[in-house]
């Protein structure tokens, strides 16, 4: 990003604080000097609070790199997590996004930085539950699994090497391995799939 384009963000979102379009943007502290729409903090209740606020906070918190570009999109209500999350790569496009309802994450899903999907995992009491799904970053299949939160995975499991190699092959029935290829020691647990 040039410095200009740079200086053009801090400007645009300086007059967008002055408008009242965002709060005024307070230091979050590391990592990297982040600066955020609305200072948070989770306390001893495990519920989210404005900075000197006594209520728990309803709202969102959108966080900026110093150079002004995007970071953090967050959402609570009463104090929990709730609606869409967002983190973004560097250069703009979502990284991540994270949907939640009332403190509970209901499903994830992670971007490559040349926008290919990397996972898509529906969840339940934040273990995954249901069909998940991990690529390659050229949009290849990477795993492929239907896992019950907290058994573990349940029918076929496959799984496959960047270069398209069959790594699992596998049945399971609640989580415990019945028969199938595995050329790892757990199939029940990715060779290949990295969460960020």
């Amino acid at each position: 990003m040039t410095a200009r384009l740079t200086a053009a963000i801090a400007a645009a979102i300086a007059a967008a604080i002055a408008a009242g379009l965002l709060p005024a943007c307070h230091p979050a502290g590391p990592p990297g000097g982040l600066f955020v729409s609305v200072k948070v903090e989770k306390r001893a209740d495990h519920l989210t609070y404005a900075s000197g606020s006594a209520a728990p906070y309803t709202g969102k918190v959108v966080g900026f790199t110093p150079g002004g570009t995007r970071d953090i999109s967050q959402t609570f209500l009463d104090g929990k997590a709730h609606g869409t999350w967002l983190r973004f790569w560097p250069t703009g496009p979502v990284k991540r996004e994270e949907i939640w309802e009332n403190g509970v994450q209901t499903h994830q899903r992670q971007w490559y930085a040349n926008g290919s999907l990397k996972e898509d995992v529906p969840m339940k009491n934040g273990l995954a539950n249901g069909t998940v799904r991990f690529w390659w970053p050229d949009g290849q299949v990477r795993r492929m699994a239907f896992m019950e939160s907290p058994q573990g995975p349940h029918g076929q499991v496959l799984e496959y090497a960047e270069d398209g190699t069959l790594l699992v092959d596998a049945i399971f029935d609640h989580g415990l391995y019945l028969s199938g290829l595995r050329l790892h020691q757990d199939p029940a647990k990715p060779v290949t799939a990295q969460l960020d």
